[in-house]
């Protein structure tokens, strides 16, 4: 007999954000019912963080990332400073990230000249912190006015991924999220 439940914690070991619908797809083929996954997700990863992130290049591995096409100079203050820069006044009022690289890599802004030299950067973040600012995002649609973090779903093809957008007023609370930002490709 499968133990789906010594199987399902095993898968969960080192998950991240794309494992997520695979680890859930195993514990379902395994005869694992809708009430009993709750439970079993939330008892994998409170082992997982108790028995403490590995390390890889300083930068633990229970981390989350999400990512943001900019120019090339937004992309060198944003690395020297190691913050998300605040919105251009006179622009869009939030900084949007996505944490599908796909779709970062894929996005071109239509406001910005086709021969704009851009760079992709990788937000490294505290993933409990990241956790604590999504739990008060909220839907992009119909959140004219809401000073909140928004959420949509534009051009992302994985289900378990979002689009972000950090107003100016949470700026702060973003940035201190920030363990490392990377250049993503050359």
């Amino acid at each position: 007999m499968i133990d789906a439940k010594a199987d399902f914690t095993n898968c969960l070991a080192s998950i991240t954000v794309e494992q997520l619908t695979e680890a859930a797809l195993f514990a379902w083929g395994s005869g694992v019912v809708l009430e009993e996954l709750g439970g079993m997700l939330q008892e994998a990863l409170q082992g997982t963080l108790a028995e403490g992130p590995a390390e890889a290049n300083g930068v633990a591995k229970s981390v989350v990332s999400v990512y943001r096409k900019m120019s090339n100079l937004e992309a060198e203050t944003t690395l020297n400073t190691q913050q998300l820069q605040p919105p251009i006044p006179g622009s869009n009022s939030s900084k949007y990230l996505s944490e599908s690289l796909d779709k970062v890599l894929a996005f071109r802004n239509s406001g910005v000249p086709a021969d704009t030299s851009e760079t992709v950067l990788e937000f490294v973040l505290d993933p409990q912190g990241y956790q604590d600012l999504m739990s008060t995002a909220v839907d992009q649609a119909g959140s004219k006015g809401l000073d909140a973090v928004k959420i949509n779903y534009e051009g992302v093809s994985d289900p378990t991924l979002r689009n972000i957008g950090v107003p100016l007023s949470q700026l702060n609370e973003f940035n201190n999220l920030i363990l490392q930002v990377n250049r993503v490709g050359p």
